[in-house]
């Protein structure tokens, strides 16, 4: 109803237990007299504030009646027979609560109720730590996972979302290990970078559909893992390409846990889908130009409570790697090396995504472009960006990493 009524402004819910204040917020027609409950009982104080069209004075004390509105008017303008209110009556009643409102007509109203309620064991109830402001639920799955990723970032990304979400993570760098690992495990579900070195995902893909049918092997639900394409490859037909190699569906990079999450519910069967777990996420706000905020706080969203700082850790592999790539871009190009040049590139890009350094995945990405003109002089011209550009992106890395000093 207050949401209802109230066309412009806003609608405010607030629950209480009055033994627990100074001042009980209890009603009037109470007489402010507490109950003599017992130990094992707590009663709840609702109160529900709009600033909505209000309700008259003398109005007030019929509007709880089954098939009562404060006028004709108001059931045509807004709707409905007047039983609501009076449900609502019967049920508060029921649980051994009372009903009532305070209102001043054309200022909003506010509703208010009481129910006394048996207290639950104290182990299942959250607790709230300072820091912590707002609970999220997070999806869990029973299931085994593979996650094949020859990009090292994106290969932790994946995982620790995947057992964030309560998976067991197999790891493969390329698509001759992630055929091999099929073959020893029971798995669940797949998911399948699509550029790898030695074999690709296309590849090891068909051949693990190949494998399964010549061996019989399947997973804990007797049926065939599917298998999700991680891709960051945009061009047209990609989504046919993955289809024909024998994939069931594909992600693009970079990816989120809510994707994540997504194709573990609609590709694992309903008996692997757990309980949520409730956890606690703590606001950050970043401030910085080289780094975009969103894609920090992505991942600073991954963050649970007592685990290593997921952030810190993606950086320092980033870290560690990323100037190795950039030399080995420089000598594709001197070595006038297209494939290994594009691949290196792509490889940057989808990490410098992930961590936000959108202006050198886009170097990168021109760079990937870059390749299929075999144009050498350009391509030391993007190196030269590329290296400026990961320079800022470094040095902001390492100040985010002085925080934890």
């Amino acid at each position: 109803n207050a949401i209802k009524f109230t066309e412009k402004g806003e609608v405010t819910l607030r629950c209480s237990i009055p033994e627990l204040n100074q001042a009980d917020l209890i009603s009037p027609q109470e007489n402010r007299t507490k109950e003599n409950t017992a130990q094992e009982k707590i009663r709840l104080f609702f109160e529900i504030d709009d600033s909505g069209i209000g309700i008259p004075f003398d109005k007030q004390d019929i509007i709880f009646d089954s098939f009562s509105q404060v006028d004709s008017s108001t059931s045509r303008e807004y709707g409905g027979t007047g039983l609501g209110l009076s449900i609502c009556q019967q049920l508060v009643s029921l649980m051994g609560g009372e009903i009532g409102v305070v209102s001043n007509y054309g200022s909003g109203a506010s509703f208010w109720f009481t129910v006394t309620l048996e207290q639950g064991d104290s182990d299942l109830l959250p607790v709230f730590n300072s820091g912590h402001e707002c609970a999220q639920k997070t999806p869990q799955y029973s299931a085994t996972v593979l996650v094949a990723e020859d990009n090292l970032v994106n290969q932790e990304l994946a995982k620790t979302m995947l057992e964030i979400l309560g998976c067991k993570v197999l790891l493969a760098d390329n698509g001759a290990e992630a055929i091999e690992v099929a073959e020893q495990h029971s798995l669940d579900l797949i998911f399948m970078d699509c550029h790898m070195p030695k074999v690709d995902g296309f590849k090891a893909t068909k051949a693990i559909r190949s494998q399964t049918l010549k061996s019989g092997s399947k997973n804990q639900l007797n049926t065939e893992p599917p298998i999700i394409a991680l891709t960051a490859d945009v061009r047209d037909g990609i989504q046919e390409h993955c289809t024909q190699a024998g994939m069931n569906d594909y992600i693009s990079k970079p990816f989120t846990l809510d994707e994540i999450a997504d194709k573990l519910t609609l590709w694992l069967d309903s008996q692997q889908h757990l309980a949520p777990l409730v956890t606690f996420k703590e606001q950050t706000i970043i401030s910085n130009d080289t780094i975009e905020q969103s894609s920090w706080q992505v991942i600073r969203d991954l963050q649970r409570p007592n685990q290593p700082d997921i952030l810190h850790k993606l950086i320092r592999i980033y870290l560690d790697n990323t100037p190795d790539l950039i030399e080995l871009l420089t000598q594709a190009a001197k070595e006038l090396d297209a494939i290994s040049f594009a691949e290196t590139a792509h490889t940057i890009k989808s990490s410098s995504k992930n961590l936000g350094a959108i202006k050198l995945a886009q170097l990168c990405e021109k760079s990937e472009c870059n390749s299929k003109e075999k144009n050498q002089a350009k391509a030391f011209e993007l190196i030269y960006e590329i290296k400026a550009e990961y320079q800022l992106v470094e040095s902001e890395l390492l100040s985010e990493l002085e925080t934890s000093d």
